[in-house]
């Protein structure tokens, strides 16, 4: 892959995962090539790889997987093996699966941004009035908190295993954490309750 004269070769020097982190974080592949210290047209020459279409050069919404044979390989390991617990390294999962680093990176890469789109979405969950079961402490137990009570809240998840919770300040804790077991069924709460919320004020 031809790379700018002075500037470090993407394949021999440059972990992919970096690569991927820049362009996610950027949001374009000539910020990220510079972020990085590469050439533009490496870094567009990289995602394409990936069927990533660079941002700086499409016209349409983004499509993360052109080719979903270099995705779909990963997706069938997972449906068929659905109660294995994979480590947190790409390069791992890859060696342990038999898929291609591509077909996890990718993968991986279009699950996250899905989870962050969705998340993104949910209305405020504040003022609804939620209740919320707080994850179990060292002995077990578990509190249930109305979000009324949140003086800040954010969504965060894990990476690779994608398990969602939300932490959260209240009015007498902070740093309380609640898991979201199952993205579907919350959204489908949240939604219900806007609903409620909205016919009340009619």
């Amino acid at each position: 892959m031809g790379v700018a004269r002075g500037r470090p070769g993407i394949d021999r020097t440059i972990p992919q995962a970096k690569l991927l982190k820049a362009y996610e974080v950027y949001g374009s592949a000539r910020a990220a090539a510079d972020a990085i210290g590469i050439d533009h047209t490496a870094m567009s020459r990289f995602l394409k790889r990936l069927g990533i279409e660079p941002a700086r050069e499409r016209k349409k919404p983004v499509r993360l997987i052109q080719a979903e044979r270099k995705r779909g390989q990963f997706a069938k390991w997972l449906i068929e093996h659905p109660n294995i617990r994979l480590p947190s390294s790409m390069k791992e999962i890859a060696v342990i699966t038999g898929c291609s680093y591509y077909a996890v990176s990718c993968h991986y890469y279009r699950q996250r941004e899905l989870v962050r789109k969705r998340l993104a979405a949910l209305s405020n969950i504040g003022p609804l009035g939620a209740l919320l079961q707080t994850a179990p402490d060292e002995s077990g137990h578990m509190d249930v908190i109305n979000t009324r009570s949140f003086t800040r809240y954010f969504y965060d998840f894990d990476p690779f295993s994608l398990e969602i919770w939300i932490m959260a300040d209240t009015k007498d804790q902070k740093n309380v954490r609640f898991p979201v077991p199952d993205l579907d069924l919350f959204e489908q709460a949240i939604n219900q309750l806007v609903e409620r919320s909205t016919r009340r004020k009619e």
